[in-house]
């Protein structure tokens, strides 16, 4: 099975954990309604029905959906298309796609579409990969666009996006943004992921977007609710403290690994010429 994964909540980095956050944080009921869209073998919805929720997935492949059903409440084997032709009189309080929306051809239709489903308060919680991390760029300027079975560049990814394009999606889709948290990953790690390392490509890239705060940005996680006026919430948060720590210190890293050792080279130089 192609997505499967073991979800420890005590690992704030990493967008399973985030997701589960902000349902957690944005929402005054404890036993919720949810839908998960592209819900899996369903590890991620039953964390949530562990814990008293009503959880139903939306899985379109077959095996995935039988390993579902064994954790959620319901699992519709089919897209959301066919979900919504079927349960347009269904109501939620939360609507969840977790490492989904990349996947469809059109992701502010599938937005649009499901805020049918969600109650006058509830909210969508979304997490969607970040194109712009510097590995992709690495890798660009090498003259590179290698697919992987996963990650960033997934082999099913239909749609990429940045930071910025999220955020015009989710507005443009008549939606308000409440919290928006990113997990981070050193650049290097994932560019040997996609064997697409180099050292070379990687700190020109640095060196070029070094104002760019996002550029270890793996991953952005979204909440957000339907309001009458669209837009980015006067409260958000974009980013907690934790979150702006972490990427302070992979930044501190990243600069101390790459560039540490140019650094020292030029000083050798230095002291010869002396």
């Amino acid at each position: 099975m192609k997505y499967q994964a073991s979800i420890d909540l005590r690992q704030k980095n990493n967008s399973h954990t985030l997701a589960y956050d902000l349902v957690r944080q944005n929402t005054a009921k404890k036993n919720l309604r949810v839908l998960e869209v592209g819900c899996a073998s369903g590890y991620w919805g039953a964390l949530l029905r562990a814990e008293g929720c009503f959880v139903v997935g939306v899985e379109p492949d077959e095996d995935a959906a039988g390993c579902a059903r064994n954790v959620l409440d319901e699992v519709f084997v089919g897209g959301i298309d066919g979900f919504l032709e079927i349960y347009s009189g269904e109501m939620f309080d939360v609507i969840c796609f977790v490492d989904v929306l990349e996947h469809t051809p059109k992701p502010s239709d599938v937005l649009s579409k499901c805020q049918r489903l969600l109650n006058s308060d509830g909210i969508i919680v979304c997490s969607i990969p970040n194109v712009a991390h510097l590995s992709v760029r690495a890798m660009v300027l090498a003259g590179k666009w290698e697919y992987s079975k996963t990650g960033l560049l997934d082999n099913s990814h239909i749609v990429f996006f940045t930071k910025n394009t999220i955020i015009d999606m989710l507005t443009q889709s008549g939606l308000k943004i409440l919290d928006m948290q990113a997990t981070v990953m050193d650049a290097g790690a994932a560019s040997k992921l996609y064997g697409t390392y180099s050292p070379f490509f990687l700190r020109t890239i640095a060196a070029l977007v070094a104002k760019d705060c996002c550029w270890q940005d793996f991953q952005y996680v979204v909440c957000v609710k339907k309001e009458g006026s669209a837009g980015v919430s006067e409260n958000i948060r974009f980013y907690s403290v934790e979150s702006y720590a972490r990427a302070f210190f992979f930044k501190i890293e990243f600069i101390w690994k790459y560039f540490g050792g140019v650094f020292f080279e030029l000083c050798k130089k230095m002291l010869k010429r002396k």
